[in-house]
């Protein structure tokens, strides 16, 4: 898309976007915090000198068209800890991309993760990174590039991943730095991501990268305080204590940066780092575990794996989620996923097709390592019968509004660009 350059009588960028900051200058253009006049919301914006991806392409093969072809394909998939890319835009000199904004830092730019960091929060978060790279592989989307700066880490422990063009693009864009090993799994035959088996064992080898580049944050701030100004519980203590030989275990196999990880896929890391925060789930007590005393099935699902799909024949189940988290989704006209809702435990999923037999209104998908309980049409009815006929005929009333207000969002949405 063609658009006016910004000047005196013209400060926003196509009309839409107002840069408001500048957050880095670089030899490939620069990146800015932006806000964006027609959605009302802050944004990010990068600017990439044209001339300089020309030489990328000619030195990486990693071309500027190609660069347009991972922003179209990420904003296919939708994920909570995935920042969107909402906008592409092209003048004689630039290519710009508009993406979600985050004013949380990265791990690179950090000293310490939470005010009493120790290893097992490093694992928590560790979890989620790898479960969020096992979701993308589940969609045949590896080469995913992330590293220490593309993660960006919330005061709560919560995280947020650059899109796959920002983590390509600044993989390439330094990969002189990165070492020969990484080199030579980003760039074959002289064309960066273009083996699928280089690009899931690049995912792995900057995976272990991420994990050594946290525990070096609890050590850095153990190093500086000594003792912790707080103790944490004992259980904590003890679990740390369980768990190091295993955390060690999995840091070997990743070997050093010259080395190649035992490790060969995502799902093998993923497997090992969930025995540990099973473990720390575990020693925790504080009451937000849901168990049901249901004789009913339980399933589990892997980050990526789909519980029903949007428009499929109602089913005779609901789903009530004990552990994990599932995304709510819609798919737009242009083909991305629009995110609705997460449900968390002790959210009930797939309710509304029970209620008005009509076909699945939308997506439901497991974002993190997820346990249900499967509630039959019959036991739902059961349930239903329980309450008064006006009951039953209002959540009739809203369900049909549900439906129609999810359209409209979905809509809108899509209008807007954006997938969250």
């Amino acid at each position: 898309m063609k658009g006016e350059r910004p000047g005196p009588a013209n400060n926003l960028i196509f009309g839409r976007y107002r840069i408001l900051a500048t957050t880095m200058v670089a030899s490939y253009g620069s990146s800015h915090k932006g806000y964006d006049t027609l959605a009302e919301r802050p944004v990010a914006i990068s600017k990439l000198k044209k001339a300089k991806t020309t030489t990328i392409g000619q030195n990486y093969g990693y071309t500027l068209q190609m660069m347009r072809a991972d922003a179209t394909r990420t904003v296919k998939i939708t994920h909570p800890s995935i920042l969107d890319i909402y906008d592409q835009l092209e003048d004689d000199e630039y290519f710009y991309v508009v993406s979600e904004f985050t004013g949380n830092p990265t791990i690179s730019n950090m000293r310490t993760i939470t005010t009493r960091d120790d290893v097992l929060t490093v694992m928590e978060v560790f979890e989620k990174v790898v479960g969020t790279l096992q979701y993308l592989n589940a969609h045949g989307i590896t080469g995913c590039c992330v590293q220490q700066e593309n993660i960006h880490i919330s005061p709560s422990g919560e995280i947020e991943i650059d899109n796959l063009f920002l983590c390509r693009f600044n993989l390439i864009d330094n990969i002189s730095n990165l070492g020969r090993q990484i080199s030579s799994l980003a760039i074959y035959k002289n064309r960066a991501f273009s083996d699928q088996l280089l690009n899931e064992r690049l995912d792995v080898k900057l995976a272990g990268e991420v994990l050594k580049s946290l525990l070096y944050l609890v050590k850095r701030q153990q190093g500086q305080d000594g003792n912790l100004t707080e103790d944490p519980p004992k259980t904590r203590k003890d679990a740390s204590q369980v768990l190091m030989p295993k955390i060690d275990n999995i840091v070997n196999k990743f070997g050093s940066a010259t080395e190649e990880p035992a490790y060969k896929t995502i799902v093998e890391i993923a497997t090992e780092v969930r025995e540990i925060t099973s473990y720390i789930k575990a020693t925790k007590d504080d009451g937000k575990r849901v168990s049901l005393k249901s004789s009913g099935d339980r399933r589990t699902y892997l980050p990526g794996e789909t519980i029903f799909r949007e428009g499929d024949d109602p089913s005779e189940e609901a789903f009530i989620i004990e552990e994990g988290c599932i995304q709510i989704l819609k798919r737009a006209p242009d083909g991305r996923e629009l995110y609705l809702d997460v449900s968390r435990p002790g959210d009930m999923v797939g309710d509304m097709a029970l209620i008005d037999n009509q076909p699945r209104m939308a997506t439901a998908r497991a974002t993190e390592a997820t346990t249900v309980a499967v509630i039959t049409a019959e036991q739902f009815r059961r349930m239903l019968e329980k309450s008064d006929p006006i009951s039953r005929k209002l959540i009739r009333v809203l369900t049909n509004r549900i439906r129609y207000q999810s359209s409209e969002i979905a809509r809108l949405k899509s209008i807007l660009g954006v997938g969250k």
